[in-house]
């Protein structure tokens, strides 16, 4: 297989390939593209042999060209074997409906052609009919009576015209919304996870989500997400399924019960028989519903809808007045065959739709449409600390060692026990093993985990301990004045992770989560915006503040609980604020659902993912003010659409009073402006 470039500029690489690029191909390729880090997106032309590659800024067109000559030889081979089919596009609808148009006006004698357009008529009609008798004057009343008159005074072409348009228009409409959504879906899609499969022998196999089959046995240990749905087969846990529910209190699964995917075990493990092979399925559902979801209360989308449908009085008021003054019914014709409200009502939501593409894109994940139109009206961002203004995962900032004990030794015996336990102070103590290249193999006797204190177990015949100062004390470890003068030292700063040994504290670990790097720049930048910020964390005042250094916050509150964040944003809201939430775990849930806007990192537990508005996918807080960029360009596009609507109509409808233009050309005209204005509301925005 090869790939002739013809053209190629940093960022991109357009490519000639010796075989087919049918729909079959694309999806392979589209696939293998999501596995690598360094391509962004591939995009298909119409030729169905040339396409571009575009690799992330941070990689060069070597990483496309390596890309490129990677691809599977045999794989291609496999999908050009397979049935032919060729993915839908707006260049094919058009030339597809053109056509068809074209052959009937050409060849079906003027009879059947007048039959066939009263029978395509019957639709709207009937429409606009259902319309009148719920006491409703909407865009649908204005097409059946353009479509009616243009019969009753004998010009069925215009009739046939005009119906040719507004079907073309909304097949346009409806590939836009299900291409749009398909993208969205796609984009949720994780191809990098990975499974933990039994083979038929029992063992455990680490393979990607992608291969896993029906029937097949998948275990998932405590702290990790059910990918799949299934029937547990072995096992017993605590499974979070807040996700689904919005309860947060665990429920216990045990052999022969169902699980669901997009869950979360929080103790335990499970082995689990699959009977759904769909990759988070739950995400999927919500998809649907999203497919499903067309009533966008309250945003600016659902008003200017409905300025279109009032806008359609005007156009009988237009008709009513011209035939007075004129006495040609022709002339009159020109406001029912021309309206302002046709092309906000179809572009409208495509706009959002592809506002909602270009977030996914930047790596924003947007839920709900309405999301972007309320986005620059947020007056208040309130953010939660540890995981969303802090990184999400704790690391290690010292490891002090007591005694005649190596601070080597000390992270060697840490991590030994930490590794068997899934919890960030755990995870943060053995990656800074391996970041020292510390080997820990295990030394240690049987664990016994002491749920919220720490672990107990034995190494060469003693006993050990890591975990809280509680279990220390419990385990009457001994700590000496000095030891105890070290640990006020820092206790106020850092968290603080306690080892004790043979009955004597041999090691602290001082772990920190430092401030995400351009958490100060992002605050600074909302607050010139003439946004507050508010600050509420679980944390002590004095490591917040030491945190935040110099940065400072309308609203600072320290050691609230979960209904302290939610009490604030309702008091917030109260107050006639907009307030946008920002959070990472399950003590934000209720605090992220209340918000006119929840969001979340993607380093947040998965179940909150899944309830938030919002998701900033590639971890930066930076994407708020990328997000505030692709909301001002969509309102820009919006208004914009409206001034040539009502620019482009005006003169259209001038003409047709003034009897310069014949009622078909300028219902042909009129249709296929509007769709211009579609098109345009399909493409991305120029920044």
């Amino acid at each position: 297989m090869k790939f002739k470039i013809c053209h190629q500029n940093k960022s991109r690489v357009r490519v000639k390939c010796s075989f087919l690029l049918t729909l079959s191909v694309r999806e392979m390729i589209q696939e293998e593209a999501q596995l690598q880090p360094a391509i962004q997106k591939i995009v298909f032309y119409h030729d169905e042999r040339t396409m571009a590659v575009f690799v992330h800024k941070d990689y060069s067109m070597a990483h496309a060209l390596k890309f490129l000559n990677g691809l599977n030889e045999d794989q291609i081979i496999r999908c050009l074997q397979e049935p032919y089919r060729k993915e839908k596009t707006p260049y094919a609808i058009v030339s597809k409906e053109l056509s068809l148009f074209v052959l009937r006006r050409l060849f079906l004698p003027q009879p059947i052609q007048y039959l066939y357009t009263l029978y395509l008529s019957t639709k709207y009609i009937e429409k606009a009919l259902q319309s009148l008798v719920s006491q409703d004057i909407n865009m649908e009343v204005l097409d059946g009576a353009a479509i009616l008159t243009a019969i009753l005074i004998g010009q069925p072409k215009t009739a046939s015209s005009i119906m040719f348009i507004m079907g073309l228009g909304d097949q346009l409409n409806d590939w836009t919304n299900k291409k749009s959504i398909a993208d969205l879906e796609s984009s949720m899609k994780d191809p990098t996870k990975t499974v933990w499969l039994l083979d038929s022998q029992g063992n455990k196999l680490e393979r990607n989500a992608k291969e896993v089959q029906l029937n097949d046995i998948i275990v998932v240990s405590e702290g990790k997400e059910i990918l799949f749905d299934g029937v547990v087969d072995a096992g017993s846990a605590m499974v979070n399924e807040s996700s689904l529910t919005g309860e947060f209190f665990p429920i216990l699964k045990q052999e022969e019960d169902q699980v669901f995917s997009n869950t979360v075990i929080e103790s335990g493990e499970l082995s689990i028989r699959v009977t759904n092979t769909t990759l988070n399925y739950r995400i999927h559902e919500l998809m649907s519903l999203m497919r499903q979801s067309e009533n966008q209360k309250g945003t600016q989308q659902t008003k200017y809808i409905a300025l279109a449908d009032n806008l359609v009085k005007y156009n009988f008021l237009g008709v009513i007045l011209t035939y007075l003054f004129t006495g040609s019914l022709r002339r009159a014709l020109s406001f029912l065959l021309v309206d302002f409200s046709c092309a906000l009502k179809l572009s409208v939501p495509i706009s959002y739709l592809t506002a909602i593409k270009e977030a996914v894109e930047k790596e924003i994940l947007i839920k709900s449409m309405d999301v972007v139109e309320k986005y620059n009206d947020i007056d208040l961002f309130v953010f939660d600390k540890t995981g969303t203004l802090t990184v999400s995962d704790p690391k290690v900032y010292k490891t002090v060692s007591f005694d005649d004990y190596e601070t080597e030794d000390v992270l060697r015996m840490g991590a030994c026990l930490e590794e068997h336990i899934h919890h960030p102070l755990a995870k943060a103590v053995v990656n800074e093993a391996q970041e020292k290249a510390i080997v820990h193999d295990e030394m240690h006797g049987k664990l016994h985990h002491i749920a919220s204190r720490g672990i107990l177990s034995t190494i060469d015949g003693k006993e050990v301990v890591i975990g809280s100062y509680l279990l220390m004390t419990d385990k009457k470890i001994a700590i000496s004045e000095e030891q105890k003068a070290v640990i006020n030292n820092y206790e106020q700063q850092y968290n603080l992770l306690y080892l004790g040994y043979n009955g004597r504290l041999i090691g602290l670990f001082l772990i920190d989560t430092p401030l995400r790097p351009q958490a100060a720049k992002v605050i600074q930048w909302l607050q010139s915006k003439g946004k507050e910020v508010a600050l509420l964390t679980g944390d002590t005042k004095e490591r917040t503040q030491n945190l935040m250094n110099n940065i400072s916050v309308q609203y600072l509150q320290t050691e609230v609980s979960p209904n302290d964040k939610y009490q604030f944003i309702e008091e917030q809201k109260r107050s006639g604020k907009k307030v946008m939430m920002l959070g990472d775990g399950l003590n934000d849930s209720a605090a992220l659902s209340l918000a006119d806007i929840g969001a979340v990192m993607n380093d947040a537990a998965d179940i909150c993912k899944q309830t938030s508005d919002l998701v900033l996918s590639n971890n930066q807080l930076e994407s708020l003010m990328e997000l505030a960029e692709i909301s001002h360009l969509l309102d820009k596009r919006i208004k914009k659409n409206v001034k040539q609507t009502i620019a482009i109509n005006s003169g259209l409808i001038l003409l047709g009073v003034f009897d310069l233009l014949s009622p078909s050309s300028l219902s042909i005209l009129h249709n296929l402006t509007t769709t211009g204005i579609i098109l345009r509301s399909m493409s991305g925005f120029k920044r």
